[in-house]
């Protein structure tokens, strides 16, 4: 089928590809080495077959561009990206270590409750900074952990995160990894940091009982069905050492309804810390972390209360993919729908987005002639949240 050629020995650029280190889905991973830099690296190439598919390309240069400018320790860093054929190859750092999968693997069974918390520690810190960018993930799981030698730890993979902004899923179509998985992905409904933070709950589950909840399930469909509708059972009833506080933490990342599952990194990590024995006195207060980034912008728009006729020229101060702030001459009562409307531009192209919203807050006189009120949009479907989230998404990352 051709997926199989070797790449061994093949000098690309200024990249000489010596040996492969890893192999998925669409692609494989080389070892490297940059003989302009006189560096080793790590080399991502695509299986031939995959130059097919028109949008895989872009989808190649999207992955790259999303995690050079994910700056942080916890995120493996891109160095170049190289034309080749109808495809393109991702150059990163070289990480000596294993992945999760394959420490998993070779344990075959539970792993201290303090040693997968430092582990998962790192890997929270990572994903955080990437929810606080506007970026999810779409496919945590082991294989996507990597532990160096050192005890660094990254994640790797972001290419599900490319590929589900670039096109339209049709509905029911699964992209990802179905053990993985948080229920809302199967039927493409919008995704946010709270679909990660499932993934995150599940492969700390994994760590600290031996064992994924639903391992051994052959049929997809029996798989599928158990994610959406079974908890599994309590980490404490598995494997008694475990803190039963620390259980609950995991248990409540597991839920199936994502308004009840953990809204950040921050705050997940915060409870896991604290059902630690050695910290648990330490009672720091928590602040509310917010799983939908927003951004400060300037963006015209126009607003009508329910029930008027008039419409006013107003201005969005804060946006997010829920809500905005929006400084207004006219004082809607809190509680009262408005009609929203602005334009959001991406790449030369202009969207309208138009939703009714309700007033959350409002926040005085601003400059003696306009309040500061704050609205939750309430209208917006999933297709509209996924571009509004995008374009919140390259704002930050610019």
């Amino acid at each position: 089928m051709g997926e199989e050629i070797s790449y061994t020995g093949k000098t690309i650029g200024r990249y000489l590809l010596t040996e492969r280190i890893g192999k998925g889905a669409v692609g494989a991973v080389y070892k490297g080495f940059d003989e302009r830099l006189l560096r080793p690296v790590a080399i991502k190439i695509s299986f031939p077959r995959m130059s097919e598919d028109p949008l895989h390309l872009t989808r190649i240069i999207r992955e790259a561009q999303i995690i050079a400018r994910l700056e942080h320790a916890n995120i493996i860093p891109i160095y170049d990206v190289v034309d080749y054929q109808q495809s393109a190859l991702i150059v990163m750092r070289l990480v000596k270590g294993k992945d999760l999968g394959q420490i998993l693997q070779e344990t075959g069974q539970a792993m201290d409750v303090s040693l997968a918390f430092k582990i998962m520690y790192q890997v929270m810190l990572g994903m955080g900074f990437a929810h606080s960018m506007g970026v999810v993930h779409f496919d945590l799981k082991p294989s996507n952990i990597f532990i160096s030698e050192s005890d660094e730890v990254f994640i790797l993979d972001f290419g599900l995160s490319a590929m589900l902004e670039l096109e339209r899923m049709d509905q029911g179509k699964i992209h990802g990894t179905p053990l993985y998985m948080p229920p809302e992905q199967f039927g493409r409904a919008y995704l946010d940091a709270r679909s990660d933070i499932y993934s995150l709950g599940l492969i700390l589950y994994t760590l600290i009982t031996g064992k994924h909840p639903f391992e051994g399930i052959k049929s997809l469909t029996k798989l599928l069905k158990l994610q959406a509708e079974q908890m599994p059972p309590e980490p404490v009833s598995i494997n008694p050492s475990i803190p039963a506080e620390f259980s609950d933490c995991v248990m409540r990342a597991l839920e199936k309804n994502p308004r009840k599952r953990y809204y950040s990194c921050k705050d997940f990590l915060h409870d896991l810390e604290l059902a630690l024995p050695e910290v648990a006195a330490e009672k720091a207060p928590k602040s509310e972390s917010r799983w939908d980034p927003r951004i400060d912008v300037h963006i015209e728009a126009k607003l009508q209360v329910q029930g008027s006729a008039e419409v006013y020229l107003t201005k969005i101060s804060n946006l997010s993919v829920n809500g905005a702030s929006i400084y207004v001459s006219v004082q809607p009562r809190v509680g009262s729908k408005i009609s929203l409307e602005f334009d959001v531009t991406e790449d030369n192209q202009k969207k309208v987005i138009a939703c009714q919203s309700t007033v959350m807050w409002i926040d005085g006189i601003a400059d003696n002639k306009r309040a500061e009120i704050g609205v939750s949009f309430d209208s917006l479907d999933d297709t509209e949240k996924q571009y509004l989230a995008r374009y919140i998404r390259n704002l930050l990352l610019g």
